[in-house]
């Protein structure tokens, strides 16, 4: 009985720590594999955009007006691609407005903390990107058995306990 527990022991140990290697494993792989996909949204996004009907739409309009969705839909997505455009535009303007009332040395100051953080990330995207070296395999931990097993007491059975004695109400 004894080594049965002990057996019983040992095997729980190993297996979290399997589990625990396994996962560490997978979570590495599948932040490898996130980047291909932001890859293939990137590509994505220059095609021409779907035609979507507004939420709840679906059930309620018959194909003519689905159609006529459609065309008020493209219309309106040129004109939202010019605004963004034009916001994208005031928005460098007004960067350069900022940056005209710096003098020299905040000029300065501020282009080289801006390629600071630019080289930050570079860094950060080209860990990511290149392929992980081959490494030493991973030592796992050995679980710790004690030299010595105690043996498991016997159950000692509890007697049950009784609920306290509530006194009756006299009687008038």
């Amino acid at each position: 009985m004894r080594q049965f527990k002990w057996m019983v022991g040992v095997s729980v140990v190993a297996f979290a720590v399997v589990g625990a290697v396994l996962g560490q494993n997978a979570a590495r792989e599948a932040k490898i594999q996130k980047e291909p996909a932001k890859e293939a949204v990137k590509e994505t996004e220059d095609k021409e955009p779907a035609k979507r009907l507004p939420p709840y739409y679906k059930d309620v309009v018959t194909e003519s007006q689905r159609t006529e969705i459609y065309k008020l839909q493209e219309s309106y997505n040129a004109k939202i691609a010019a605004l963004a455009e034009e916001i994208k535009k005031l928005q460098a303007d007004r960067t350069t407005a900022i940056e005209a009332l710096l003098s020299a040395e905040q000029k300065k100051k501020l282009a080289d903390i801006k390629a600071a953080a630019a080289a930050k990330g570079k860094d950060k995207t080209a860990e990511v990107a290149k392929p992980k070296e081959e490494s030493a395999p991973v030592e796992t931990a050995k679980p710790v058995v004690p030299s010595t097993i105690k043996p498991a007491k016997e159950p000692t059975t509890i007697p049950p306990i009784a609920p306290p004695a509530v006194p009756k109400p006299a009687k008038k």
